[in-house]
């Protein structure tokens, strides 16, 4: 049987970005418009690709709703970061480690926040 590689790296940030999303969605959930779950969303897309695109930001959303419970609007809610992971994705495939890439990632979280205003 064939094992599939995981990177510890990528493993330890991935559980990093969930530890501060899931914080952030829970104790800064009162001040409107800031959304650490966007900033873990675009991290794991960019940073990390392949499945943790769609693992982290759902992890933090299954974590902080058990906490602050959602309602009839949780399929908007997880398919909007699911797809902003997404976003994230485009940008790894471009990734430059210098002020462009910077430039992208602020763009991408710019969008991505009217994306889910939008969607949601």
């Amino acid at each position: 049987m064939h094992k599939l590689p995981i990177s510890k790296e990528k493993l330890t940030l991935a559980l990093l970005l969930i530890i501060i999303g899931t914080l952030g969605r829970i104790l800064l959930k009162n001040l409107p418009n800031i959304e650490t779950v966007t900033v873990a969303t675009i991290l794991a897309g960019a940073l990390l690709g392949g499945w943790y695109t769609v693992i982290v930001p759902l992890t933090i959303i299954a974590l902080t709703d058990m906490y602050i419970g959602n309602d009839l609007i949780l399929l908007f809610t997880w398919s909007a970061w699911a797809l902003i992971g997404f976003f994230g994705l485009m940008i790894r495939k471009q990734r430059e480690y210098h002020w462009r890439f910077s430039l992208k990632l602020t763009g991408t979280g710019i969008l991505a926040s009217f994306f889910f205003l939008f969607i949601h």
